[in-house]
């Protein structure tokens, strides 16, 4: 990976239209996103184990991945730069690794790794896919695709019911490509290659080609345009803790009040005609979280975030995603908070003046 020594500061690729002088953003306004060139490395004779995770909340891990002298393989770790959270790695013992390599299933040929499985979108559309980088204009049908899970119940399945199957596909990958690590595996060869995005202030322009790929593909699944879109999140069961926006059916009137199509993208059971719905829009407006990610599939569109200043975690990530696709991103903070821990509303008055002087 190599630092390319460009930095822009937040305030440089988003707009504040609300409480522009809280002292969250003033914080928020000099932070840097940063930019590298991701590299390739090649492996031979690699020990695939099961990866023993606790990234949340501690933040550590075992190596996954080793080499032919059972070295831990570091360009095989899942790098972020949440600060105060980066993982720690640690090696698991040779004797055990020994023991592992000799009862593995072996996999001859050229296989490629593509990192952790993630079961939230916004994390597999963007950390999830990042490694696939170096194959977008070759011929990748001979290949086997490698992935690790978080979770034990992440596995093939779920990539059929979540839908997430439908974006490997649009990259040319088939199910039968796919390998979850779930055993022991010994690789014959194996690509490894640098994340082109961390969550959640550095990446690289090369992710943006990898959403470019996806939406593509997806062009014309749905039929319909709509110009301006407020992904709304209001029908979801169970929330994330911290992203409860308790009066979200009132955000929404605000936008249809100005002429915004109301999408609620986890109901759509094709994906792709999401992603063709989203792509063609050139006004995107959304609660920060996975849902408003999907604005990496556009380019050249108008991005507007709501968000909580008590809530702010994912609010960097929207700023590099966007930047990355060549997006304009607008920003509408709020810091009124609900009863509970984690609710938190918007003043729709405010929202529909603030509409005004944008759409």
């Amino acid at each position: 990976m190599i630092d390319l020594n460009i930095t822009k500061k937040f305030k440089d690729v988003s707009t504040v239209i609300h409480l522009e002088k809280h002292p969250y953003i003033e914080q928020l306004s000099n932070k840097e996103i940063s930019y590298y060139l991701p590299q390739v490395s090649e492996f031979n004779s690699v020990l695939g184990v099961v990866a023993k995770t606790n990234f949340f909340p501690q933040g550590e891990a075992f190596y996954g991945l080793y080499n032919s002298d059972l070295s831990p393989i570091v360009e095989g770790r899942l790098t972020r730069t949440l600060e105060g959270c980066e993982i720690r790695y640690k090696e698991m013992h040779k004797t055990g690794l020994d023991l592992l390599k000799k009862e593995a299933c072996y996999v001859p040929g050229m296989s490629m790794y593509m990192g952790y499985l993630f079961p939230a979108f916004g994390h597999f559309m963007s950390e999830s896919l990042s490694r696939f980088w170096p194959l977008l204009d070759v011929d990748i049908s001979d290949l086997q695709f490698v992935f690790h899970s978080v979770r034990q119940d992440v596995n093939e399945g779920f990539l059929v019911s979540s839908g997430f199957l439908q974006y490997l596909e649009a990259l040319g990958i088939n199910r039968e490509q796919i390998l979850i690590i779930n055993q022991p595996v010994l690789f014959e060869k194996l690509i490894v290659a640098d994340q082109a995005i961390m969550f959640r202030d550095r990446g690289s322009f090369l992710q943006k080609k990898i959403w470019n790929v996806i939406s593509s593909k997806a062009n014309n699944a749905y039929k319909k345009k709509s110009d301006k879109i407020y992904l709304s999140r209001r029908n979801i069961s169970n929330p994330t803790a911290a992203r409860s926006l308790i009066n979200e059916d009132e955000v929404e009137d605000v936008f249809k009040k100005h002429e915004f199509d109301i999408v609620y993208p986890h109901e759509f059971s094709d994906e792709m005609e999401k992603v063709s719905l989203i792509s063609q829009a050139s006004f995107i407006a959304s609660a920060s979280g996975s849902g408003l990610h999907n604005s990496a599939f556009s380019s050249s569109a108008t991005v507007l975030q709501i968000s909580s200043v008590h809530r702010s975690q994912g609010v960097p990530f929207q700023h590099l995603i966007d930047d990355l696709a060549s997006n304009k991103l607008l920003n509408f903070f709020t810091n009124l908070k609900g009863k509970k821990d984690g609710e938190w509303y918007v003043d729709c008055k405010v929202l529909d003046e603030k509409l005004k002087s944008v759409v």
